[in-house]
């Protein structure tokens, strides 16, 4: 859901989700917010030796750019093991695209 503002993105999982492997396997583990956070948190580690050649797409996100370049935390944060929120600098409907 998008506040009125279009500002903070917030997603929430369905519960008993699993990953899957490449071949559609169920890999036994639940899919939490976490993930998700930590996900977007490493494409824009800019200390990483393979930097993502696109995460400059998700400095629309509060923070993102200031996260990549080491000056301050991650804009991203989760409610919960099934809700995760994203603050934006702009309102931006692409984003879901981009995630």
């Amino acid at each position: 859901s998008c506040s009125e503002d279009g500002l903070t993105w917030t997603f929430n999982l369905r519960k008993g989700v699993k990953w899957m492997t490449a071949d559609m396997e169920e890999y036994g583990a639940d899919v939490v917010a976490d993930d998700f956070v930590y996900s977007a948190s490493r494409v824009l580690d800019g200390t990483l030796t393979q930097v993502s050649k696109t995460s400059d797409i998700l400095y629309v996100i509060k923070n993102a750019e200031a996260y990549f370049n080491g000056e301050c935390d991650w804009a991203c944060s989760t409610r919960g093991t099934s809700s995760c929120s994203i603050s934006m600098m702009t309102s931006r409907i692409w984003i879901l695209d981009a995630l």
